[in-house]
């Protein structure tokens, strides 16, 4: 039976009291349009009407797509609900024969109608008060902890299906709902992408099936109550909050987890990490939020995250407590670099120089100075070819010499060991995020081939099922029509006995009203007018009982046996005299003939009715036993394709876990490995700002001018013998 259309329905709810089977909704008035006709709001596989009468109001839904089971999963769920009411959860009424449409009923969902605003409006109205938003991650948590605790899971947690009414969390569209008599199916639907695992299946239906999309609320609750400027920099609102379904294919390259790891002072980062970690694992794997846990925007689990060097260095530091690297640990590397190696550092040119390499240093200056100035004297001038060379030697030998104090001084080597350092982190880290992103997008490209695999043989199970329901339907309707014909012989077969009944008893009365005219002899009537004479011819004639009389006509005596014949002396009203004594002869006998069967003709047709009874009915039998051998050889055979179909999805799925916990390790160990680069990079940036370069000029400048500090021993190793 094909399912109407959305005009069908429109139709159908313009009149309430025919339409509907529900006492209330027959009483109720559609809302309408502009042009006075039922307003209809037409979804994926449904067309949804809103019907009030008296205080009430409801969401009527018609369903204009046929989904297989969906009738029995709806009465799951209605039971499951009605048995656990839950605060969440309007009031729902699933009605197998709820409208009528063209004189054939269909089923109709009534729901009670909700005035609350959807999730993501209510977050947009609310992001200037972080308080509201926390609150109702408190709420949200407390939510998830009571849908466990039944056993039921919406599965299409997302900001249209949360509505927030007087302050409360409202669910609403169960089309997708798992309830424990569901354990076992396939769902759906897969629920809205940008809130649901990135691996997520038909396969995946079970009790921790909203796990993911509980985090994935939860993170952006928190998020934009402690950063609600992230609701316009990620564009929320745009059938999101604030993640997408890129975000969880892609975790450590989304910017969505990558503002939130920047959170300072709070727990966002930890729960952040927590759904990055689970978008890695398989949909089912995701465990649930814990109720107990931390929730406000100002707290946060104990966890730093900072590589094990880090814990060492600060083990020993009496002001920086492991409390304090998980309440800053969401600030980056710079408060833990800056407590690491807040130690006081000398000035960048407080050189130490030992008191021989000063005397060799001012003898050096002297040898350039004194041969100059010697060449300048009049009578010493022709020596000035001799002062100008030593001058030349003592300046190249002095460069040399700076040279060499500043190449081997501390803080020389100290400065190109730090800018070395800080290199080799950044390549480090660039390296190490390079890596990442290829582990994630090899990740991301094997499973969705993964899943790919796995979503056609999904379509090849649904394929298997639709040509079994189409062979079986043809099965059955091909038995139907028998069957049908069938029954109208048995519909028939009480009037056929009654006029067999009839045909009996007619013959039986014929016969008697024959033999009784038999017995009425014309010479023995009264006749008026009709003398012996004339009954003599008559007899002559052959009349001799009213039986022989078939008619009168005129005054033509029509026998029963000769056909017509003409008597003399009987005209028209002697005639009219015979014809009367015949009718009157005929009625006495019909009177006096027998009203109903003989026991035993009686008997008789009941047996062979009954008899033609059994027959029809066996006959019915035999061809419902034969589509019942013919339905179950179909579905067998469709059933042993769809085993060995669903054995290699199933097959795929554990290779698809195997495969992704395979790549999750390996890219946590990246990312860790990672978080180590950067926090040494930090370092390395904190160090080089302390040990930041010297020029040589500058260095040169420092020695001439006395900017150094001398040491209190001469160095052994420096002295004019070693130049």
């Amino acid at each position: 039976m094909p399912t109407p259309s959305a005009s069908d329905y429109r139709d159908a709810v313009q009149n309430p009291r025919s339409a509907f089977a529900d006492p209330e909704l027959q009483e109720a008035v559609a809302s309408t349009d502009k042009l006075g006709l039922p307003r209809a709001v037409t979804g994926n596989t449904a067309v949804v009407f809103r019907m009030s009468y008296q205080s009430r109001t409801w969401a009527v839904r018609c369903f204009s797509r046929l989904v297989p089971e969906q009738q029995a999963r709806y009465v799951a769920i209605h039971d499951h609900l009605r048995a656990n009411p839950l605060p969440c959860f309007l009031d729902f009424n699933f009605q197998p024969q709820g409208i009528r449409v063209r004189g054939e009923w269909h089923p109709i969902v009534r729901m009670a109608w909700s005035e609350g605003e959807q999730l993501e409006k209510y977050v947009a109205r609310h992001l200037a008060q972080p308080h509201a938003l926390a609150s109702l991650a408190s709420q949200w948590v407390q939510l998830m902890d009571l849908l466990h605790g039944v056993g039921i899971a919406h599965g299409d947690l997302q900001h249209g299906n949360v509505l927030v009414k007087d302050g409360q969390l409202v669910l609403i569209d169960y089309d997708g709902m798992f309830v424990p008599a569901l354990a076992g199916k396939r769902a759906l639907e897969l629920g809205h992408p940008n809130y649901q695992h990135p691996l997520r299946s038909e396969s995946d239906f079970a009790p921790a099936l909203d796990n993911f999309s509980a985090w994935a609320i939860l993170v952006s609750l928190l998020g934009l109550s402690s950063v609600p400027d992230l609701w316009d920099r990620m564009r929320g609102g745009d059938d999101c909050l604030i993640f997408r379904k890129q975000d969880f294919l892609n975790p450590f390259q989304s910017p969505v987890f990558s503002a939130l790891s920047g959170v300072p002072g709070n727990n966002v980062k930890w729960y952040a990490e927590q759904l990055a970690d689970c978008a890695l694992g398989e949909p089912l794997g995701v465990p649930g939020i814990d109720v107990q846990a931390p929730i406000s925007s100002t707290t946060r689990p104990a966890s730093s995250g900072m590589p094990a060097w880090v814990a060492e260095q600060l083990g020993g530091s009496s002001k920086t407590s492991a409390q304090d690297v998980a309440d800053n640990a969401g600030a980056g590397a710079e408060w833990v670099v800056s407590e690491v190696l807040a130690k006081p550092a000398a000035p960048s040119l407080q050189f130490k120089i030992s008191s021989r390499d000063r005397t060799n240093a001012l003898v050096m200056g002297l040898g350039v100075l004194v041969p100059g100035f010697l060449s300048l004297i009049p009578y010493m001038r022709d020596l000035s070819g001799y002062a100008l060379a030593v001058a030349v030697m003592c300046l190249l030998l002095g460069i040399s010499r700076a040279r060499h104090w500043y190449d081997e001084h501390p803080a020389v080597q100290n400065a190109r060991l730090a800018e070395h350092n800080l290199a080799q982190a950044r390549n480090s880290v660039e390296s190490r995020r390079r890596e990442l992103e290829e582990a994630t997008e090899e990740r991301t490209r094997r499973l969705n081939e993964i899943n790919a695999r796995i979503q056609a043989k999904e379509a090849e199970c649904h394929r298997l099922d639709t040509h079994k329901a189409a062979e079986i339907r043809q099965a059955q309707a091909a038995a139907s029509d028998r069957i049908v014909t069938i029954r109208g012989e048995l519909a028939r077969l009480p009037q056929m006995t009654q006029t067999e009944r009839d045909e009996q008893l007619g013959k039986i009365r014929a016969t008697f009203v024959q033999q009784y005219l038999r017995g009425q002899r014309v010479v023995d009537a009264h006749l008026e007018g009709v003398g012996a004479a004339l009954k003599a011819k008559l007899e002559d004639a052959g009349v001799l009982t009213a039986c022989d009389i078939a008619h009168v006509h005129d005054n033509v005596i029509v026998h029963r046996l000769r056909g017509p014949c003409h008597v003399a002396g009987i005209g028209p009203a002697k005639a009219a005299v015979l014809a009367t004594w015949v009718e009157m002869m005929e009625r006495r006998a019909l009177e006096r003939a027998p009203q109903t069967l003989p026991k035993d003709r009686e008997q008789q047709i009941v047996q062979t009715s009954e008899a033609k009874r059994t027959t029809l009915e066996n006959r019915i039998k035999s061809v419902q036993d034969e589509v019942d051998r013919g339905i179950a050889g179909i579905s067998g055979r469709f059933e042993a394709q769809r085993r060995s179909v669903v054995s290699e999805g199933e097959q795929l799925q554990r290779s698809r876990k195997t495969e992704g916990d395979k790549h999750a390790a390996k890219v946590r160990q990246l990312v860790d490995e990672l978080r180590t680069d950067r926090w040494n990079l930090a370092v390395a940036e904190e160090q080089a700002k302390i040990h930041r370069p010297i020029p040589l000029l500058e260095f040169i400048k420092a020695v001439l001018v006395g900017s150094v500090e001398i040491s209190s021993h001469d160095s052994q190793n420096t002295d004019m013998g070693h130049m």
